[in-house]
Order: C-alpha cells, then structure tokens, then sequence
C-alpha cells in the first residue's frame, strides 16, 4: 500500500513539474512578444549663458511731471469751449470765455474814475501853488496852507487806489478767458457753455504735459545701500522700462530723486526715473515694469519661459541626460529677459533641458530630445543692446 502511494506521488509530482515547466516557457514567451515602449519625442535647448549685469525688477505707474486742475479765476457763465477734447494744446492757448461783459463794464467804470482823480490831483497841485504864493505875502493861515497840501496828498491816494482797482478790473477781464497755463494734452470739457462756474470752485478740464514722465518705485534697504556703496552715494543709475504688452525693456531713463528717508512700516525707499517720451507713448497712469541694475556684470543662466514647469510653489525644469534619461530639477526663478527667464539656483549652465513637450515627459520613460537653440540671434543681441544701456554712463542731474 505504501509502495502504491508513492508510486502516485510520484506521478503527480512529475505532472506538475511538467505543467509549472510550460507556464513559465508561455510567460517568458509572452514577455518576448510584449513590444517596448518608443522614446517620447521632445525639443531640448542647451542652457543658455551670458555675462548680464545684475538687475532688479520693479512695478510703478507713469505720471506726468506737471498736472494741471484748470478751475475759473472768476466768477461767471461759460460763453465757449475752444479746445478739442483730448487734444493736444499750446501753451497759452484759449480753452474757455467766461462771460466778460461785467468785468468789460468794470474796467470803463475804473477808467473815468482814474480821469477823475487825476483831475483831482491837477486842482489840488494848483491850490497849494497858490496858497504858497498867498503865504509868503501872509495873506492866509499855516493851517490853511497845511490843508492845501492835505488835499493833495489825498488826490495822490484817491488816483492810487483807483488805479489799483482798475488793475485788478483788468485782471479779472484777462481771467475771462481761461488759457492753458502749460502745453499738454487736455481732458474733456466737465462745464460747457450756459453753465454758471464759481471762481476757484469748480473744475472747468485737466491738463498734463506729455513731454517727460516719471515713474516712482520703492526699493529695500538693502539694495538701497548696495547702490550708494557703488556710485559713491549719488544713486543716478540707468532705468530700463518695459510698457505692457511690450517684449523686452525698450525704454531707457535715469533715476533723478531719491527720497529724503526710508519707510519704517516696509522698509524701502522710494525712487523716481525720469523718461524722455519722444515718441508720443507714455500715457500718465500706464502699468511699467522698470529695470534696475543693482550690480556688477556676471554670468547668468538663461531658459526659455516655456521651460519652467510649476508644481505647487516649486518651479522645475527637465534636465535631459545621456541615454534619453532625464531628471528632475528644481529652480529658482530671476529677472526675465524677453521669452527668456535667468535661473539664479538649480542650474550650472551645463545642461540640456526640455524646452517643448513636458507634458509627455512621464515616470520611466525614454527622451528622443530634438535639439533648438535656447535662443534666436536677434533675442541674444537684443539682450546685448540692453546690458549696454544699463552700463551706460550715468544721468548728470539731480539724483541723490
């Protein structure tokens, strides 16, 4: 009986054996049959380096250097508008006519008053001629002559006052039609014609200059004293200032004030560049981004924005590797420069990243990078014709 049952282990010992052996040769088949996955195409740029001067970024607004409330000097209805809404003035230019006809009456009133007086003035001169020659014969009084003279002198002050009155007339007459105290753009007419405006109450239009604009920023305490220390504590450095919807920072000012002290609540201080608009294309309240250099010219690693992916708060890039391996990479961002970005930490120039594709990059799979340049030729100059604005010489004026 024991030999029996060892006879049937046996055999199925032998059954199974067979069967495991069959398993494993249609996996191994079956693993040789799977096919392998293709590398995942993508455009890598090698990291683009340059000798940049180290630059800060700012935001602010344009304000022009002169701002005008055109209000009435005198009291009065509104005759007419002279001037095109929006347009473009001279100084000296006729905006309004204040009804002047009162003021027209003033100054005539004031004119036969004057004659008056000095009519005044001719009797009295004559009285007191003859009370001399009558005081010397002792024909009338000291007191009498004394008198005389008294008269005069009130003519003389009766003529002045008169004619006091009469410049203040004129005055009023010229504030009746109100010119453009500077040459500018002009904003729309807030009173027109039939309406009654009291003099230095209301606000007739708005006029600014469109010839230099500033823009204010704040900077930290920190950068505050790194510049002083480089320009021997007279900060007059070159801005560059991008508009919006602007590539690059085109637009090349020079800070001329300096605040006189730093902020205690945030610790900055506040700064002013001052542009030249030639071209007629600031507008006071547009957004700018202005550019600062805050240091030495150093090499400086360049991506492409495209580049840089985002995950959660940490910015990363993919590194490509031999093989089509690719890494991982975390980053920290600079200044931008156009469609460029400069890494400040994470990159040591040397590499290969991916430029186009991230999103098929994935766990375990292979890169087929095609190769591109990080940047075209005339992005590159652009960025030379930047550093030798920023490393310019220094505005003569006013900075601090």
């Amino acid at each position: 009986m024991i030999s029996n049952f060892a006879c049937g282990f046996r055999i199925v010992l032998l059954f199974s054996l067979v069967f495991f052996i069959g398993c494993t040769d249609q996996v191994a088949t079956e693993q040789k049959a799977m096919p392998t996955m293709p590398p995942t195409p993508v455009i890598a740029a090698k990291v683009l380096s340059l000798e940049l001067s180290e630059s800060k970024i700012y935001t602010g607004r344009l304000e022009a250097d002169q701002t005008v409330q055109i209000r009435p000097r005198v009291s009065g209805t509104i005759d007419s508008v002279h001037f095109e809404e929006g347009g473009l003035v001279s100084k000296g230019d006729l905006l309004f006519i204040i009804d002047g006809r009162s003021f027209k009456s003033e100054v005539k009133r004031l004119n036969a008053q004057l004659k008056s007086a000095r009519a005044q003035i001719d009797l009295a001169q004559r009285d007191v001629k003859r009370a001399k020659s009558l005081r010397q014969k002792n024909a009338i009084s000291q007191e009498q002559l004394d008198n005389r003279n008294t008269q005069l002198t009130k003519a003389y002050a009766d003529a002045d006052a008169v004619n006091a009155a009469l410049e203040i007339a004129k005055i009023n007459l010229d504030h009746s039609q109100v010119k453009a105290p500077i040459a500018g753009r002009v904003s729309n007419a807030m009173a027109t014609k039939g309406n009654y405006v009291e003099l230095g109450e209301d606000v007739l239009t708005g006029l600014v200059s469109t010839q230099i604009f500033y823009a204010y920023f704040d900077i930290d305490e920190a950068t505050f004293s790194a510049l002083r220390a480089k320009s021997e504590r007279k900060i007059n450095n070159v801005v560059l200032m991008n508009l919006v919807g602007e590539d690059g920072y085109r637009h090349v000012g020079y800070v001329d004030f300096v605040d006189n002290q730093l902020n205690t609540s945030t610790g900055t201080i506040r700064l002013r560049a001052r542009f030249e608009n030639k071209m007629g294309a600031y507008t006071p309240g547009m957004f700018v981004r202005l550019m600062l250099s805050t240091g030495n010219a150093r090499t400086i690693n360049l991506v492409q924005e495209k580049a840089i992916g985002t995950d959660l708060s940490t910015k990363y890039v993919f590194v490509v590797e031999e093989a089509g391996e690719w890494a991982f990479r975390p980053v920290q961002l600079g200044a931008r420069f156009g469609s460029l970005r400069a890494i400040t930490a994470g990159l040591d120039g040397n590499e290969t990243v991916v430029i186009s594709g991230l999103q098929r990059v994935s766990p375990g799979s292979v890169l087929a990078p095609q190769m591109q340049d990080m940047a075209s030729v005339e992005e590159i100059e652009k960025l030379g014709a930047m550093q030798s604005s920023l490393s310019s010489a220094p505005w003569t004026g006013t900075g601090q």
